[in-house]
């Protein structure tokens, strides 16, 4: 969105909250204590790893409800971002780690978030990202 709009604060706010909170403050966190990386990076720590889950589920929940907030078919409404990009980024990223069965499971809350995952994977530009290697 052009600077200096609405469209870009929102766009800038699910940015920074995608990132800030979802990627750094949840999913870094797993890297750092419970991944195969942690002895070189930090120490096995199951319990800042339980609490970086709960975390990213409250911020999902968030960005969740930010989604069906949009009015479309992704996160800035009908128009496709790098918001989208980071947030399907995460999922997948929380989905390799187990995180992932909350959407991917019968939580109604949840639902729209299923279907939007969806949607952005099955983009063209999604596919060829996928198969680079």
């Amino acid at each position: 969105p052009p600077p200096a709009t609405t469209a870009r604060g929102r766009y800038e706010q699910l940015v920074a909250t995608i990132y800030g909170e979802l990627d750094c403050q949840a999913l870094w966190i797993h890297r750092k204590h419970a991944s195969d990386v942690a002895k070189f990076i930090g120490a096995p720590n199951p319990e800042a790893t339980e609490v970086a889950r709960k975390h990213a589920d409250k911020v999902v929940d968030v960005l969740a409800d930010e989604l069906g907030r949009s009015g479309g078919e992704y996160l800035l409404g009908s128009q496709f971002s790098a918001a989208d990009i980071l947030l399907v980024h995460c999922c997948n990223w929380a989905e390799s780690i187990g995180w992932g069965e909350r959407w991917s499971g019968e939580a109604p809350q949840l639902q729209g978030l299923a279907t939007y995952l969806e949607r952005c994977r099955s983009r063209p530009a999604y596919a060829r990202a996928k198969a680079l290697p």
